[in-house]
């Protein structure tokens, strides 16, 4: 059980961070370019975090 719970801290922390990288690129403007390179998945759980 640890295991899984561990599994998915991680994942939920990789979506959080590439959350924010997302994030910062759209603020400064250039983002739209960086976000449609990124996996279908990645855009799902950025979504989510957001």
């Amino acid at each position: 059980m640890r295991k899984i719970l561990a599994i998915a801290l991680i994942v939920f922390g990789i979506a959080a961070i590439i959350g924010g990288v997302v994030m910062l690129y759209s603020l400064k403007g250039g983002g739209d370019e960086k976000v449609r390179y990124l996996p279908p998945s990645v855009e799902e759980a950025t979504k989510a975090v957001i």
